[in-house]
């Protein structure tokens, strides 16, 4: 059975820079449209666009997730995927969010942890031994129960930033003027409109969007 080949048009959208990460996060749930590299063709643009150069979000963002990765090893997490949470507002302030979520998850775990280290280190008379046995015992069950919280913290962090990343390495692909970014991709026929309306929505509308003819 031979497959039919499908129909693609392109896209070439002109965004407003304060909605470009809204953009590229909504076309990304959407999943339908291929971000063409606009580097891949620079020259066709006449010098009238700059390449889009990684920022220092996009750095963050990955020391953050290095740091995510780390912990979850460290408290062997076993679960890779958890279910993407809807990111709304601002993108800076969603990663800045997170850093003292994660600031915070990390403190409390180490004083915990340190907390049980120090009382088992504890040297203590035959007669006391068994109320620092009982501190032990109480303090690793609290600690059990904040373990299951930081696991579930750390998976969802780690879905908002992989999300973030993903956006700032996918406006690689894009150049920019003064003000706006510049968008190609390719797009099936007969998603054209659900991509323009997916692009007029995230950008409240300040964006050129248009299709190859056919």
């Amino acid at each position: 059975m031979m497959l039919k080949p499908m129909h693609m048009r392109k896209l070439v959208a002109t965004i407003y820079e304060d909605y470009v990460d809204e953009v590229i996060y909504a076309l990304g749930r959407l999943g339908i449209a291929h971000l063409i590299d606009i580097r891949e063709d620079l020259d066709s643009w006449k010098g009238l666009i700059e390449l889009v150069e990684p920022g220092d979000r996009l750095f963050k963002c990955r020391d953050l997730l290095s740091r995510v990765e780390k912990l979850m090893d460290e408290l062997k997490v076993s679960e890779k995927n958890y279910p993407a949470e809807l990111l709304k507002g601002d993108f800076n302030k969603i990663l800045d969010d997170s850093e003292k979520e994660l600031d915070v998850l990390e403190n409390n775990y180490r004083k915990l942890k340190a907390e049980i280290e120090s009382l088992m280190e504890k040297k203590v008379s035959d007669e006391e031994k068994p109320l620092l046995e009982s501190m032990i015992a109480t303090k690793k069950i609290e600690f059990e129960q904040h373990l299951q919280l930081f696991k579930k913290s750390l998976l969802v962090i780690r879905s908002r930033l992989e999300a973030l990343r993903k956006v700032d390495e996918a406006k690689r692909f894009l150049g920019r003027t003064y003000r706006t970014y510049i968008m190609e991709a390719w797009v099936p026929l007969d998603k054209i409109e659900d991509v323009r309306k997916v692009i007029v929505d995230a950008s409240k509308g300040l964006c050129i969007v248009e299709f190859s003819p056919p």
